[in-house]
Protein backbone atom coordinates (compact mmCIF):
# COMPACT_ATOMS: atom_id res chain seq x y z
CA UNK A 1 0.00 0.00 0.00
CA UNK A 2 1.88 3.47 -0.79
CA UNK A 3 2.19 5.82 1.89
CA UNK A 4 0.64 8.64 2.78
CA UNK A 5 3.53 10.22 3.41
CA UNK A 6 5.04 12.97 0.72
CA UNK A 7 7.34 15.35 0.32
CA UNK A 8 10.54 16.60 2.58
CA UNK A 9 8.92 13.60 5.08
CA UNK A 10 8.99 11.35 2.68
CA UNK A 11 12.61 11.79 2.04
CA UNK A 12 13.37 11.77 6.36
CA UNK A 13 11.94 8.75 6.93
CA UNK A 14 14.34 7.21 4.32
CA UNK A 15 17.37 9.24 5.50
CA UNK A 16 16.48 7.89 8.95
CA UNK A 17 16.09 4.23 7.64
CA UNK A 18 19.63 4.82 5.82
CA UNK A 19 21.24 6.23 9.11
CA UNK A 20 20.43 3.25 11.00
CA UNK A 21 20.98 0.97 8.26
CA UNK A 22 24.51 2.34 8.27
CA UNK A 23 25.29 2.93 11.99
CA UNK A 24 24.69 -0.89 12.75
CA UNK A 25 26.29 -2.20 10.19
CA UNK A 26 29.64 -0.40 10.91
CA UNK A 27 28.86 -0.99 14.41
CA UNK A 28 28.90 -4.37 14.06
CA UNK A 29 31.94 -4.51 11.75
CA UNK A 30 33.86 -2.97 14.21
CA UNK A 31 33.19 -5.02 17.31
CA UNK A 32 33.71 -7.98 15.17
CA UNK A 33 37.19 -6.87 14.42
CA UNK A 34 36.85 -4.86 10.94
CA UNK A 35 37.78 -2.10 10.01
CA UNK A 36 36.50 0.93 8.02
CA UNK A 37 37.09 1.79 4.51
CA UNK A 38 37.75 5.62 3.08
CA UNK A 39 35.94 8.34 4.32
CA UNK A 40 34.48 8.29 0.80
CA UNK A 41 33.72 4.83 0.07
CA UNK A 42 31.72 5.26 3.11
CA UNK A 43 30.02 8.40 1.83
CA UNK A 44 29.48 5.97 -1.85
CA UNK A 45 27.81 3.39 0.28
CA UNK A 46 26.04 6.33 1.98
CA UNK A 47 24.56 7.48 -0.73
CA UNK A 48 23.35 3.86 -2.55
CA UNK A 49 21.60 3.47 0.97
CA UNK A 50 20.09 6.42 0.73
CA UNK A 51 18.45 6.15 -2.61
CA UNK A 52 17.40 1.90 -1.87
CA UNK A 53 15.50 3.53 1.07
CA UNK A 54 13.87 6.26 -0.60
CA UNK A 55 12.76 3.58 -3.77
CA UNK A 56 11.37 1.64 -0.73
CA UNK A 57 9.55 4.70 1.30
CA UNK A 58 6.90 5.09 -1.17
CA UNK A 59 5.01 2.19 0.45
CA UNK A 60 4.15 1.92 3.78
CA UNK A 61 6.77 1.10 6.42
CA UNK A 62 5.32 -2.33 8.18
CA UNK A 63 7.33 -4.49 10.40
CA UNK A 64 7.30 -7.25 7.86
CA UNK A 65 8.89 -4.85 5.59
CA UNK A 66 11.06 -3.12 7.85
CA UNK A 67 12.60 -6.22 9.11
CA UNK A 68 13.60 -7.11 5.60
CA UNK A 69 14.24 -3.82 4.46
CA UNK A 70 16.74 -3.42 7.15
CA UNK A 71 18.15 -7.14 7.10
CA UNK A 72 19.03 -6.69 3.56
CA UNK A 73 20.67 -3.93 3.73
CA UNK A 74 22.65 -4.54 6.46
CA UNK A 75 23.76 -7.88 4.99
CA UNK A 76 24.27 -6.08 1.29
CA UNK A 77 26.47 -3.28 3.35
CA UNK A 78 28.18 -5.89 5.39
CA UNK A 79 29.51 -7.41 2.36
CA UNK A 80 30.61 -4.75 0.92
CA UNK A 81 32.61 -3.45 3.59
CA UNK A 82 34.43 -7.00 4.20
CA UNK A 83 35.69 -6.27 0.54
CA UNK A 84 36.48 -2.94 0.59
CA UNK A 85 38.13 -2.87 4.15
CA UNK A 86 42.22 -2.61 4.08
CA UNK A 87 43.43 -5.73 4.81
CA UNK A 88 43.81 -9.72 3.47
CA UNK A 89 40.99 -12.09 4.00
CA UNK A 90 41.80 -16.16 3.19
CA UNK A 91 39.06 -19.01 3.43
CA UNK A 92 40.51 -21.15 6.16
CA UNK A 93 41.32 -24.40 4.80
CA UNK A 94 42.81 -26.36 7.38
CA UNK A 95 44.66 -26.29 10.33
CA UNK A 96 45.39 -28.05 13.55
CA UNK A 97 42.97 -27.88 16.52
CA UNK A 98 39.29 -28.27 17.32
CA UNK A 99 38.55 -24.26 16.55
CA UNK A 100 40.56 -24.61 13.05
CA UNK A 101 38.57 -27.29 12.29
CA UNK A 102 35.17 -26.20 13.19
CA UNK A 103 35.98 -22.74 11.44
CA UNK A 104 37.58 -24.66 8.09
CA UNK A 105 33.90 -26.41 8.12
CA UNK A 106 31.80 -23.40 8.60
CA UNK A 107 33.66 -21.62 5.67
CA UNK A 108 34.99 -18.97 7.93
CA UNK A 109 37.62 -16.34 6.70
CA UNK A 110 40.54 -15.03 8.35
CA UNK A 111 41.23 -11.30 8.52
CA UNK A 112 44.49 -9.72 8.40
CA UNK A 113 43.35 -5.90 9.74
CA UNK A 114 45.61 -3.27 9.94
CA UNK A 115 46.53 -2.49 13.67
CA UNK A 116 47.27 1.53 15.07
CA UNK A 117 51.36 0.52 14.77
CA UNK A 118 50.61 -1.28 11.02
CA UNK A 119 51.28 -4.47 11.54
CA UNK A 120 48.56 -6.87 10.31
CA UNK A 121 46.55 -8.59 13.39
CA UNK A 122 44.54 -11.35 12.16
CA UNK A 123 41.47 -12.48 13.16
CA UNK A 124 41.90 -16.74 14.08
CA UNK A 125 39.45 -18.83 13.89
CA UNK A 126 38.44 -19.86 16.76
CA UNK A 127 37.41 -15.93 17.81
CA UNK A 128 35.39 -15.95 14.79
CA UNK A 129 33.86 -19.28 16.29
CA UNK A 130 33.06 -17.78 19.34
CA UNK A 131 31.78 -14.36 18.53
CA UNK A 132 29.87 -15.68 15.48
CA UNK A 133 26.92 -17.12 17.23
CA UNK A 134 26.21 -14.15 19.64
CA UNK A 135 26.79 -11.47 17.09
CA UNK A 136 24.41 -12.69 14.66
CA UNK A 137 21.72 -12.95 17.53
CA UNK A 138 22.43 -9.57 18.50
CA UNK A 139 22.24 -8.41 15.27
CA UNK A 140 18.79 -9.91 14.63
CA UNK A 141 17.02 -8.90 17.95
CA UNK A 142 18.50 -5.33 17.12
CA UNK A 143 17.05 -5.49 13.28
CA UNK A 144 13.81 -6.75 15.11
CA UNK A 145 13.22 -3.68 17.69
CA UNK A 146 14.29 -1.40 15.39
CA UNK A 147 11.40 -2.27 12.88
CA UNK A 148 9.01 -1.96 15.40
CA UNK A 149 10.14 0.97 16.86
CA UNK A 150 10.20 2.32 13.35
CA UNK A 151 6.60 0.82 12.69
CA UNK A 152 5.14 2.43 15.67
CA UNK A 153 6.93 5.80 14.25
CA UNK A 154 5.30 5.75 10.83
CA UNK A 155 1.68 4.95 12.29
CA UNK A 156 2.09 7.80 14.71
CA UNK A 157 3.62 10.16 11.72
CA UNK A 158 0.44 9.33 9.63
CA UNK A 159 -2.02 10.11 12.21
CA UNK A 160 -0.07 13.20 13.01
CA UNK A 161 -0.85 14.43 9.67
CA UNK A 162 -4.18 13.34 9.41
CA UNK A 163 -4.71 15.58 12.69
CA UNK A 164 -3.19 18.65 11.19
CA UNK A 165 -4.90 18.25 7.72
CA UNK A 166 -7.31 21.00 7.27
CA UNK A 167 -10.81 19.95 6.59
CA UNK A 168 -11.18 22.29 4.00
CA UNK A 169 -9.00 20.11 1.38
CA UNK A 170 -11.44 17.46 2.11
CA UNK A 171 -13.93 16.74 -1.01
CA UNK A 172 -17.76 17.65 -0.20
CA UNK A 173 -18.59 13.96 0.70
CA UNK A 174 -15.83 13.50 3.18
CA UNK A 175 -16.60 16.94 4.73
CA UNK A 176 -20.52 16.03 4.80
CA UNK A 177 -19.35 12.62 6.51
CA UNK A 178 -18.02 14.39 9.10
CA UNK A 179 -20.00 17.00 9.41
CA UNK A 180 -23.16 13.96 10.18
CA UNK A 181 -20.83 12.38 12.37
CA UNK A 182 -20.56 15.17 14.45
CA UNK A 183 -24.39 16.22 14.87
CA UNK A 184 -24.06 18.97 13.18
CA UNK A 185 -27.02 19.20 10.45
CA UNK A 186 -25.47 21.58 7.42
CA UNK A 187 -27.69 24.34 6.31
CA UNK A 188 -30.32 23.81 3.65
CA UNK A 189 -29.98 26.00 0.53
CA UNK A 190 -32.41 28.69 0.32
CA UNK A 191 -33.39 29.54 -3.36
CA UNK A 192 -34.64 32.94 -4.07
CA UNK A 193 -37.51 33.49 -5.48
CA UNK A 194 -37.99 36.75 -7.85
CA UNK A 195 -41.67 38.70 -8.00
CA UNK A 196 -43.62 38.15 -10.88
CA UNK A 197 -43.95 41.12 -12.84
CA UNK A 198 -46.12 41.43 -16.21
CA UNK A 199 -44.69 42.93 -19.11
CA UNK A 200 -47.28 43.62 -21.31
CA UNK A 201 -48.93 47.25 -21.74
CA UNK A 202 -51.85 48.14 -19.86
CA UNK A 203 -55.10 47.84 -22.06
CA UNK A 204 -57.10 49.54 -19.58
CA UNK A 205 -58.48 52.74 -19.77
CA UNK A 206 -59.00 55.89 -17.76
CA UNK A 207 -61.85 55.42 -14.71
CA UNK A 208 -65.25 57.33 -15.62
CA UNK A 209 -66.11 60.33 -14.19
CA UNK A 210 -67.99 59.91 -10.89
CA UNK A 211 -71.60 61.65 -11.59
CA UNK A 212 -75.03 61.57 -13.78
CA UNK A 213 -74.99 59.43 -16.48
CA UNK A 214 -75.36 60.47 -20.24
CA UNK A 215 -78.91 58.78 -19.84
CA UNK A 216 -80.50 61.20 -17.32
CA UNK A 217 -78.66 63.99 -19.01
CA UNK A 218 -80.10 63.60 -22.08
CA UNK A 219 -84.02 64.59 -21.13
CA UNK A 220 -82.92 67.67 -18.97
CA UNK A 221 -81.50 68.76 -21.91
CA UNK A 222 -84.22 67.94 -24.98
CA UNK A 223 -86.74 70.50 -21.96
Amino acid sequence: MPSPVVGPLRVARAALVATLVLALTALAHRVAGGALPDPLVLAALAAFTLAGTTAAARLRFTPARLVVLLGGAQLALHQALTVLTPGSCHAVGGGAGHAAHLAASSGAVVCAVPSADGAASPLHPEHLAASGAWMVAAHAAATVVLALVLAHGERALERFLTWVTPRAALPLPARAAVLGRRGVVPARPVRVVGVWRSLRAPTRGPPRAHGPSGALLRPLAAS
